[in-house]
């Protein structure tokens, strides 16, 4: 059923005369509609790639350079780099503009979808899930190509199976040193550890993507594509092929014309403390040995003296002189050794490492891999998130229009998938809409409100939705508010703070935003309460926003609805009970005896307490 009047009912305008927008609303759909039917609305790998450079372009390396100026620095444990960027509050520190605020967030519980999709995924998918849940795709034409990919995935079981063996590697084995390289790369004056790992790394990377199977959506070849452009480099065909160091720069040992100065880049591995410890040993060895080697020579000379068992000075004084020479050479040894691969690490740190790594920061191909290895990431956690489900989900029309609607049948809350039970409610919200949604606590007021803005950035995620059908247009703004106690140092107290929330809710939104109050004005007289939230209800309404306002303020629902202004949802009960299905009107019951009842705290009980337990003095 359709709890509301109808698409664009309730929206007034600045003079309080209803405003109708029926006429827009179906201009907007005949030109998505032209749109979709367009060759050009399916775009191609490239196109795609190309798309999202233009409205997407936070990417890792923006990532790594935020954590520096935030000042989150990086940390090592377990291979594992960015810490403060990949958990929601990191990214949320770091994204130049959010679509739904971590308050919001962590109200409607979105944070919990965040953790079970994250859990054993690798960095980079962390924080490309960090950044779908923190800015909800506004593009069409990018999320019909997830919702492909999706549709893909779950359709084509060797491809899916492919990829998840392909994302496990990189997670497990290959993100540590791409990372390190991306963050603070590599001194060749203190080893080569690192530079070997990096390459390593990026062979198998490549190598790894080349070998998978041919994917038919855009979204994933894009993804193959983006990892497969680093071998069309050339810091990698130098990676991979040898590096010559020339007059000219780096080049291949191919790439070497005849004749021209060479010097081969050969990286020695050695750790100089392992090399300090060992060489006097071997010193000590080589001289025992070179004493005995000379001791057996001078014996066996031609006219030595046989079995006499005596030595001649000369010959005394020949050993002691080779095992002289040979202990002092092994004990300069390790002095000598590290001077030289200090030397040589200097230089190749100046002729090879600097000019490579200048090299593969020069161009955004490893930071595009890496964004991309982290989508792939995203889709997998997403098709396991589906695997969940055991409720009808569908893939929604999403439609970018001037004004934000939301129409779906059989809806059932995401935090909720795994439960059949669910009772699923038919929505449909006119872009402008003014809502009231009443009833009594446990009616399911609150997880409605939850269950439509968190379907909202699924929508806008190209996930399924737990629905039979659905149309959703873009949001560019999602916010939810609800009741909430001040801390100490709140010196406005809790009228303050609800305040706060609000003003920030009403500041950040417009024409194609998505708004849920949950209780407004709370802390303050009746006569407040009531003055403050039809100001904050008319400037929603002048802002063309959708806004459901969650009450128990049953003569602020009242006074809207003899003014002709909202639409009014309640929850409907039968026989004393609730239903948790959304019809329409406004509940004038809270059924506060029910559920006193149902605690042990009704009248009945408290006059029963009095009885059992009268006052002491």
């Amino acid at each position: 059923m359709q709890p509301s009047h109808g698409v664009g009912s309730g929206a007034v305008n600045t003079n309080g005369t209803p405003l109708s927008i029926l006429g827009d609303v179906v201009s907007d759909l005949r030109e998505v509609d032209a749109l979709s039917n367009d060759a050009s609305f399916r775009l191609t790998s490239t196109s795609l790639r190309a798309l999202i450079d233009q409205i997407d372009p936070w990417t890792f390396s923006n990532s790594v350079d935020g954590l520096s100026h935030l000042g989150l620095g990086k940390e090592r444990y377990a291979g594992k780099y960015i810490v403060g960027a990949c958990t929601l509050e990191g990214a949320a520190k770091l994204s130049p503009e959010a679509g739904i605020d971590l308050a919001s967030i962590r109200l409607i519980e979105l944070d919990q979808i965040w953790e079970d999709l994250s859990r054993r995924q690798s960095i980079c998918g962390r924080l490309s899930l960090s950044k779908s849940f923190l800015r909800p795709c506004r593009d069409e034409r990018l999320i019909y190509a997830r919702q492909e990919a999706y549709q893909e995935l779950m359709t084509n079981t060797h491809l899916r199976s492919e990829l998840v063996k392909a994302n496990q590697k990189f997670t497990r084995e290959l993100e540590s040193p791409l990372l390190a390289q991306q963050l603070d790369g590599w001194d060749l004056s203190k080893g080569y550890q690192r530079l070997l790992e990096f390459r390593e790394a990026i062979l198998a990377l490549v190598s790894t993507f080349e070998r998978l199977p041919e994917a038919q959506s855009p979204y994933l070849t894009m993804i193959r594509e983006d990892v497969e452009s680093i071998k069309h480099t050339s810091w990698y065909a130098l990676l991979k092929h040898g590096i010559m160091r020339t007059p000219g720069g780096l080049k291949t040992p191919q790439a070497v014309a005849k004749g021209e100065h060479r010097k081969p880049f050969d990286p020695w591995n050695v750790n100089s403390d392992v090399a300090r410890a060992s060489l006097p040993l071997m010193a000590v060895s080589v001289s025992w040995v070179a004493t005995v080697l000379t001791m057996m020579a001078l014996s066996l000379r031609p006219g030595a003296p046989a079995g006499d068992g005596e030595m001649s000075f000369k010959d005394f004084a020949t050993i002691l002189g080779f095992f002289g020479v040979t202990m002092g050479l092994g004990l300069a040894g390790p002095v000598i050794f590290e001077r030289i691969v200090k030397e040589k690490r200097r230089e190749d740190q100046e002729t090879v490492g600097a000019p490579l790594q200048k090299l593969i920061r020069s161009d955004d191909t490893l930071s595009r891999a890496l964004d991309s290895v982290g989508r792939l990431g995203e889709l997998i956690a997403g098709v396991q998130f589906i695997d969940k489900a055991r409720v009808p989900l569908v893939y929604p029309q999403v439609r970018s229009t001037r004004h934000h609607f939301f129409k779906a049948k059989n809806l059932r809350s995401p935090l909720f998938w795994e439960d059949p039970s669910f009772v699923p409610s038919d929505i449909e919200i006119g872009r402008n809409s003014l809502i009231f949604l009443t009833g009594p606590n446990s009616g399911g007021k609150t997880t409605l409100g939850r269950t439509l803005l968190i379907t909202q950035a699924f929508a806008q995620m190209g996930l399924p939705i737990a629905a039979t059908e659905a149309e959703i247009g873009i949001a560019d703004y999602i916010g939810y508010q609800a009741p909430q106690t001040n801390q100490q140092s709140d010196r406005e107290g809790r009228f303050g703070t609800e305040l706060a929330r609000t003003r920030d809710l009403l500041f950040a939104s417009g024409v194609r935003s998505f708004v849920n109050l949950d209780e407004l004005a709370e802390g303050t007289t009746e006569e407040e309460k009531t003055l403050f939230s039809r100001a904050v209800l008319e400037a929603f309404v002048q802002k063309r926003t959708s806004l459901i306002l969650t009450t128990h303020n049953i003569e602020l629902a009242k006074l809207y609805e003899r003014l002709g202004v909202g639409e009014f949802w309640q929850v409907e009960f039968r026989d004393g009970n609730p239903t948790h299905k959304i019809v329409p009107g406004i509940s004038t019951s809270s059924h506060a005896a029910r559920i006193a009842a149902h605690l042990g705290f009704s009248i009945d009980d408290i006059r029963a307490h009095l009885r059992e337990q009268p006052h002491r003095t």
